[in-house]
């Protein structure tokens, strides 16, 4: 792993601190991470899930994108599971079936941007879905 990443990877361990953390490197300098049982929220079901995630070999500059989370994944409601989320994936690395969430940072900024604050990001966006549409999160 490159110092930075292995800075990022350090990061993430403190900001999810007693959740265990798999990781696997890429071989260019990058690593694939897992961060086990994390919390969904009430939208989807299961409520937890692992999430997955590259921090690429050029991070800071590079997004960290897209993020994995458990293969049978589903919305509590029943409606089916929609883009941004995509079922039927791989997580890379670990080769773990998964469903896919794509959010990209489109304005990703290295001076600001880490991928614990991503992994962070991910998490409030499930939980955001539990919101009813025009609330107040």
């Amino acid at each position: 792993m490159t110092p930075d990443v292995e800075k990022a990877l350090a990061a993430v361990r403190r900001a999810f601190d007693g959740h265990a953390v798999e990781t696997m490197e890429t071989g260019d300098g990058g690593v694939h991470v897992i961060v086990e049982d994390l919390d969904l929220g009430p939208a989807f079901t299961p409520e937890r899930s692992w999430i997955g995630f590259t921090i690429p070999f050029n991070h800071p500059l590079g997004d960290v994108y897209p993020h994995f989370v458990r293969p049978d994944l589903a919305r509590a409601d029943g409606t089916p599971l929609m883009s941004p989320l995509n079922a039927g994936q791989v997580m890379p690395g670990f080769e773990r079936p998964a469903t896919m969430l794509s959010r990209r940072s489109n304005h990703w900024n290295p001076s600001r941007d880490t991928a614990a604050l991503k992994l962070m990001r991910i998490v409030g966006w499930f939980a955001d879905e539990a919101q009813p549409v025009g609330s107040a999160a």
